[in-house]
């Protein structure tokens, strides 16, 4: 009796590789995109709602675009700061760090 094991050729074959995606970077892509529908469903509903004439218009307080820049300046600090951590420039960092907690504080105190 042969007590021999043929190989199969389905044992032996290499794998092939997958697409497919990480769960937790798959997460990020579902809620990426359920924000960005998010977003557009509102604005939708914005632009027909002010389409039918009936809308109250009123002025934008200008504390609003103050705290709009703010908080633009602070992402850019962010950006920043991370990118030269990522780069081993840790004088820079921190230096970024600060001017993003300078304007942090800024925007917490500006309201």
């Amino acid at each position: 009796m042969n007590t021999e094991i043929t190989s199969a050729p389905s044992l032996m074959e290499e794998a092939k590789p997958t697409f497919s995606f990480h769960p937790k970077k798959f997460m990020l892509w579902l809620t990426i995109a359920a924000i960005t529908m998010s977003f557009a469903g509102w604005t939708s509903a914005y632009l027909v709602r002010r389409a039918e004439g009936n809308w109250l218009e009123f002025e934008i307080p200008m504390i609003f675009w103050y705290s709009t820049g703010v908080l633009l300046i602070s992402s850019l600090f962010m950006h920043l700061s991370v990118r030269a951590a990522k780069k081993d420039q840790l004088a820079n960092s921190k230096q970024r760090f600060r001017l993003l907690l300078h304007s942090a504080w800024y925007f917490c105190t500006c309201k």
